[in-house]
């Protein structure tokens, strides 16, 4: 048995026969190299979770979803450990979206600082201006530019390369940003925080 059908055979045993010393043997087998996927995806420095946790989540997704079933639709090792690449990038912008939720709908708590009251003015002046910019928001799309590009730090290159389906190139982003800053600077109530 070469390399291969011996990591396909691993593979049935711990997804389909359900063997547990099986999904051990495979977990150590590819604990490193999914890792690796985690540590490479563009998006796992912002989920602020560590490399072990998506690692479980990865092969929490592909034992639940690869069962007795759906095993045959997957011919080889190759393809498996594609669908596991695949998981680890779908916990990822899973944990992703899930923060950009909380970005959008808890308001951002008054912290402890050397003046209290200071922060407090600070925090309320935040909350309204995010208020105001998820007001002016108009689709996915201007989300997605607002938390990428003002919450996360990322280029327009990022962006692109992150969601070519919702912009095409760099210029579309740039465009894009353009717009919705003009839109925000006509605001009244912007004008009347920073005016």
């Amino acid at each position: 048995m070469d390399r291969d059908e011996h990591a396909y055979a691993l593979f049935r045993q711990a997804l389909v026969d359900g063997d547990p010393d099986a999904w051990r043997e495979l977990y150590a087998r590819y604990e490193n190299l999914v890792a690796a996927w985690v540590r490479r995806h563009p998006g796992f420095l912002q989920t602020g979770e560590t490399v072990a946790y998506f690692v479980n989540r990865a092969f929490d997704r592909l034992y639940t979803a690869v069962g007795r079933e759906k095993f045959a639709r997957f011919p080889n090792a190759g393809s498996l450990l594609r669908y596991l690449k695949m998981c680890v990038h779908a916990a990822i912008l899973d944990a992703v979206r899930q923060q950009e939720r909380r970005a959008f709908e808890e308001p951002s708590r008054v912290s402890e600082a050397a003046d209290p009251e200071a922060e407090a003015v600070a925090n309320l002046e935040r909350e309204e201006l995010w208020a105001v910019v998820q007001s002016a928001v108009r689709d996915e799309r201007e989300r997605i530019l607002v938390y990428e590009c003002f919450v996360c730090g990322a280029t327009p290159q990022q962006l692109h390369r992150r969601h070519p389906q919702l912009f095409p190139s760099t210029e579309a982003v740039y465009l894009a940003k353009r717009s919705l800053l003009q839109r925000l600077r006509r605001h009244p109530r912007i004008q009347a925080l920073h005016g």
